[in-house]
């Protein structure tokens, strides 16, 4: 539903997940349970041009393993221990990229036309997670977005 809930990017072989509103990861992510599926290498799947590690099959493609997660925030703290997880988090940022970062979610809430329809099941996951952004959204409701 929302493009701001995976992993941003990996860079030198760390993931990187940057926050878009005060503690993202745990509120999407804590008591979620998952499961992590490996898949063989084959033919039918690509690596994403300009993107390091991150590849796509536009085919079904038969999973190796299977692994159970039962928490997956606890897990992704593991992860960032190891160092293996960068986490930017919202508090920690500078108020200038905090401000960019509400603007970001604001404007796709008023581009998106959520003020105006509030009933739609997207609107009701960012007034819900992204409430500065929304506050913000309504405010400049009636200045035009473009895309």
């Amino acid at each position: 539903m929302c493009p701001y809930t995976s992993i941003d990017w990996i860079k030198n072989g760390a993931a990187y997940y940057e926050e878009q509103f005060p503690e993202q990861l745990k509120a999407f992510y804590s008591g979620v349970s998952g499961y992590l599926y490996t898949v063989p290498c084959s033919s039918v799947i690509s690596e994403m041009e300009g993107r390091e590690r991150l590849f796509y099959s536009t085919e079904a493609v038969e999973t190796e393993t299977e692994e159970y997660i039962p928490d997956v925030y606890n897990e992704l703290i593991k992860y960032e221990t190891a160092g293996k997880l960068k986490v930017r988090r919202f508090n920690e940022q500078s108020e200038e990229r905090k401000n960019e970062l509400v603007d970001m979610i604001a404007h796709v809430i008023a581009k998106n036309g959520y003020i105006k329809n509030p009933d739609k099941a997207e609107a009701g996951f960012y007034r819900r997670y992204f409430a500065e952004a929304w506050e913000r959204a309504e405010k400049t409701n009636n200045f035009c977005f473009s895309s």
